[in-house]
């Protein structure tokens, strides 16, 4: 039986489609793209190929990732990047690195690395903000056709155990974060600064050729803040990082040159955005705008003097936003489009009332969830103008199912209609969404009913890391950990540290210490919302023949006590402080003077 003859994709018809505003659901190449994904990429390549001269170099045999996002424009005056700085006085300066900027200052870098031993394959690690810094390294890797991983400069811990899992042969940043890089990897290549970088370069002419990586050939490797453990690396092919970056870019996006993509810090997390989206912007020809979500909420006339045509509006900068006064950010009504993450906390009311402060009522807007270790988005949803809604789709040329949901100890499921969502490639335990079918007054579509596990704001909560870098303090004794939802807003979670002290008396400046420790081991994005104190021994797993110091501790133990009210109540009783002031005694437990002491510390008793 001859195999069926696979669907013929219009990229110029798919692209009206995703403009006209109207639901995916009357859109058959939404449906064709899932069942055919390798026609829909041809379709999107050879679209590509004609879109702009010079045109597009990559195919299915091999991708270019430099030609087709940097050379192809670099002959114009377009602007790749666009950043806003903000110095100490409190001027707000626009600085900008255009294509031929960009192509110069790669090229050099390019030279430089690969003089220094650097050659095709290798893995490249950025340890950089975002900014000139990390675009012109980006593509320099890119040119000389390593494997590039993205890593932002956060706290001592988070920052090393993610490098000794990417295991890169070479790091670049800048003195400022240099110490961050563990002893048992290479030394790390210092940029300089701008002046400093390029004039020894110069002299050095730099090579034409650029590198095209074979469609297998892993081209990002990401340590995704969606994906548990965060510090797992995932790799992505030259042909997903290719192909989904240029369908987002085309079909999700509708990027054209001219355009600026702004995805405001921090409600849009580089770490779980770059290098994807950098890539989708430029292979467009538009621009890629950094910016921080306050200083745009303050002040929304910057969407003019940045040239932002494409925004992701996040929690931080709606509710900057809806402090101004009623027709104070009317710049928002210029937009071409925005975006928001579905994934957030969902607080309807407070997204109605910025429709109706900034005119956004009648700006196209979608949703999505996006993941630079997936390649790009994974579900998208159709524009619309009006209230705000929840509904997606899985994105295009992406195969995918609904796998079963064991629910109170059930695996029933109605296929098709709701299930934890799996794209092709994913194994089951990385699936960790659940989308269930639902219908609007703008169409269906599906609704994301929860996370399989605790999030917040769709990206994992590093419970385990936190609680380890805290144990370290020398007056803590163990560490424990629960999540409790919230009421409120859907997808909204409470994470709550435990923190026994033994017998050691809480001091004052113990919060400080802690907040400080997990600021500088891990970032002060990693702060729980809650820190509970107790000056308690934890109980501990394990066999008692054990030195106690060796043994777990019992966090379900922990957990129930912690609920029920057991743990206060230990508090108020004579006996449990007698029972502790015994336990201190018989193991010899010197009582530490202060929360930031020197004192060594043994195991614990649990109460």
């Amino acid at each position: 039986m001859p195999a069926p003859t696979p669907p013929r994709f219009h990229i110029d018809a798919v692209r009206e489609d995703v403009l006209a505003v109207r639901p995916f659901s009357s859109s058959r190449w939404l449906a064709d793209s899932w069942a055919a994904p390798e026609a829909f990429l041809q379709a999107l390549l050879d679209y590509n190929a004609t879109l702009y001269a010079p045109h597009g170099k990559s195919g299915a045999t091999g991708y270019d990732f430099y030609h087709d996002a940097i050379l192809r424009f670099a002959g114009s005056e377009r602007v790749a990047l666009r950043m806003l700085q903000t110095l100490r006085d409190g001027e707000r300066l626009v600085r900008t690195l255009s294509y031929a900027e960009l192509h110069s200052r790669a090229s050099t870098l390019a030279t430089t690395l690969r003089e220094s031993g650097l050659k095709a394959g290798d893995a490249l690690c950025i340890l950089l903000p975002p900014g000139e810094g990390l675009f012109v390294t980006l593509f320099a890797a890119l040119r000389i056709g390593v494997t590039v991983s993205v890593l932002m400069p956060r706290g001592e811990r988070y920052v090393a155990s993610r490098l000794l899992a990417l295991a890169p042969a070479c790091i670049v940043t800048e003195r400022l974060y240099a110490r961050l890089c563990p002893q048992a990897l290479p030394p790390p290549h210092i940029l300089g600064s701008r002046d400093r970088e390029e004039e020894p370069l110069r002299r050095a002419l730099p090579d034409d050729r650029t590198h095209t990586y074979g469609p297998a050939a892993p081209v990002f490797a990401v340590c995704s803040p969606l994906r548990d453990p965060t510090e797992a690396v995932t790799l992505i092919d030259a042909q997903q990082a290719y192909g989904r970056a240029l369908r987002d870019a085309l079909c999700v996006l509708s990027l054209k040159p001219g355009d600026g993509l702004c995805a405001p810090l921090p409600d849009y997390d580089p770490a779980q955005y770059y290098p994807s989206l950098i890539l989708s912007a430029l292979l467009a020809g538009a621009t890629f705008v950094v910016c921080d979500s306050e200083s745009l909420g303050k002040d929304p006339t910057l969407l003019g003097r940045l040239g932002i045509t494409c925004l992701g509006i996040g929690r931080g900068l709606r509710d900057t936003l809806r402090k101004l006064p009623v027709g104070a950010c009317a710049p928002l009504s210029r937009l071409h489009v925005w975006f928001r993450d579905v994934l957030e906390p969902v607080d309807v009311a407070a997204w109605r009332d910025l429709d109706q402060r900034c005119s956004l009522a009648q700006v196209p807007r979608f949703n999505w969830v996006y993941e630079a270790a997936h390649g790009g988005a994974l579900l998208v949803s159709a524009r619309y103008k009006g209230d705000a809604s929840l509904l997606v789709w899985p994105a295009a040329g992406c195969a995918w199912k609904l796998s079963p949901v064991d629910v109170m100890g059930s695996s029933q499921g109605a296929p098709g209609q709701h299930g934890a969502f799996l794209p092709a490639g994913w194994k089951k335990p990385q699936a960790f969404l659940i989308l269930l079918k639902a219908q609007s007054s703008s169409g269906d579509g599906y609704l994301i009913g929860g996370t399989l596990t605790p999030r917040r704001s769709g990206q994992v909560y590093p419970q385990a890391e936190v609680a380890a870098v805290v144990s370290e303090l020398p007056a803590v004794l163990g560490v424990s950990y629960l999540v409790l939802p919230e009421g409120s807003e859907p997808l909204r979670f409470t994470f709550i540290l435990l923190v026994f002290t033994g017998q050691n008396r809480i001091d004052s400046g113990l919060r400080g210490a802690i907040e400080r420790q997990i600021s500088f081991a891990m970032g002060g994005e990693f702060q729980p919302d809650h820190v509970e104190l107790y000056p308690l021994f934890p109980r501990r797993l394990g066999p008692a023949e054990k030195p106690l110091a060796e043994r777990p501790l019992d966090h379900a133990w922990c957990r129930t006590n912690y609920l029920i009210g057991a743990l206060s109540q230990k508090l108020s009783r004579r006996s449990q402080q007698l029972l502790g002031e015994l336990r201190q005694a018989c193991l010899q437990l010197p009582t530490a003077p202060h929360a930031s002491g020197t004192t060594p510390k043994p195991g614990a008793l649990e109460s």
